[in-house]
């Protein structure tokens, strides 16, 4: 037996978030504010980048977050992404800050009544409505910002409850599948915290040739590798270098890939990637388009090759396309000049000290663009090819299981997506 309750008679509380103050403030509490942008690390346990805010004293206690919260969007969608995407509140998550933690003014937190409902159960009901396109009718945009029309929403969707045995069996269900997807995602980022590791220890820090210096043997190089690496650091213009290692530009290494192309020439079905598909500080790419969605000319890429988002470089948006597909224009699409160098220009157009410089040259106030020729002229110290290429062989299975990875999540985003309506209307699904 299934009651049917208005969505706003689910809820204890309810409050739209707060975005506070940059610095300490009198009368003010530090807390961990969460943003829409932050919702796809927050759910992998990655909160590194949230915001530390000072909100309030006044009204800070009942804004708090609780496990078991929801967090709705309310403002900042886009043509095709719509307002109303959720994140679920885990003790978890909470326990992972060094504050408080509270939701961004763009955003609202929703409290479910526990006796009436499983707050689990009420975010994949919400899930399912955006997956499902349903949040689109509750979207307005009078001007630049999409917002969503919470108190319309809740005052007239109605949510269908089995008993609440019944609700957190399908919770546990749908949360099963998602912790595979999470943890591969996680597994995606240690991989490249490995890669990026093992990067600055090498051609940043020269760890193997100060360990030779100090009479010691560089820790985990087989004898054919640590061979590669000088026994002498040399004076340059970048400071104390690899002997025998040469100061050069970027540009001597990579080149850019401009294959320009019309959306309407090829398949509808062929994968796009914009700027606002990439995640930022990660080079795997699991989210895309299609071409049937857009019309302006675009740039054509093909699986393995750099892509580099332009486009305010600050958002540090660069990764592997793990697909042949197309690209927005503010995309630079870059491969090395030679293979050998693969792994070294993935680890370095990544890399936050090359961000960084990005983000100092680029031109314009609004939109601000770094241009190729800067790219170029990024001063690095240049390995002997064999030692770039050695890096080059131990990155290429790590990047090939991030990729490898990616596709696995897909298919299980789609086995989740196919149960979601089928567990929610009370469907029987036998599990395998």
């Amino acid at each position: 037996m299934r009651s049917e309750i208005l969505f706003k008679n689910l809820l204890s509380a309810t409050l739209d978030g707060d975005w506070g103050e940059s610095e300490p403030t009198p009368g003010h509490l530090p807390y961990r504010v969460i943003r829409g942008t932050d919702f796809p690390n927050a759910k992998l346990g990655i909160t590194t980048d949230i915001p530390l805010r000072y909100i309030k004293k006044s009204t800070a206690k009942r804004r708090t977050l609780q496990p078991g919260d929801i967090i709705i969007e309310t403002a900042g969608g886009s043509k095709n992404r719509p307002t109303g995407r959720t994140l679920f509140i885990t003790k978890d998550l909470l326990d992972s800050f060094d504050a408080p933690a509270t939701c961004a003014s763009f955003c609202r937190f929703l409290r479910v009544k526990p006796a009436q409902a499983d707050p689990a159960y009420i975010y994949w009901h919400l899930q399912n409505m955006y997956i499902r396109g349903l949040m689109w009718q509750h979207q307005v945009q009078h001007t630049g910002i999409a917002r969503f029309q919470y108190t319309r929403f809740s005052e007239s969707v109605t949510v269908k409850l089995p008993p609440l045995n019944k609700q957190r069996s399908i919770s546990l269900q749908l949360n099963t599948l998602n912790a595979k997807i999470t943890l591969n995602s996680k597994i995606n980022r240690t991989l490249e915290a490995m890669a990026r590791a093992l990067f600055k220890s090498w051609f940043i820090a020269f760890d193997p040739v100060r360990a030779k210096m100090e009479g010691r043997q560089p820790a985990g190089l087989d004898p054919e590798t640590a061979a590669l690496f000088p026994e002498r650091l040399v004076d340059s213009e970048l400071g104390l270098i690899p002997e025998g290692w040469e100061v050069k530009s970027l540009g001597e290494i990579m080149k850019k890939v401009s294959d320009g192309v019309d959306p309407d020439d090829l398949s509808p079905s062929t994968p796009y990637i914009g700027l606002g598909d990439m995640p930022e500080r990660s080079i795997a790419l699991d989210t895309w388009g299609q071409a049937g969605d857009v019309n302006s000319r675009k740039s054509k890429f093909k699986k393995g090759q750099i892509l580099f988002g332009r486009l305010r470089p600050y958002f540090h948006k660069v990764g592997i396309a793990p697909v042949d597909g197309i690209s927005s224009t503010d995309i630079q699409i870059i491969i090395p000049k030679k293979f050998e160098w693969y792994g070294y220009l993935v680890c370095m157009l990544s890399d936050p000290t090359f961000i960084d410089y990005c983000t100092s040259v680029s031109s314009g106030t609004r939109m601000p663009r770094v241009k190729w020729s800067d790219m170029q002229k990024y001063k690095i110290a240049i390995a002997p090819d064999k030692l770039a290429d050695q890096f080059t062989k131990w990155t290429q299975p790590v990047f090939k299981q991030i990729i490898t990875n990616i596709f696995q999540n897909k298919t299980l985003e789609k086995q989740r997506d196919a149960l979601l309506p089928a567990l929610l209307s009370g469907v029987q699904v036998v599990e395998s």
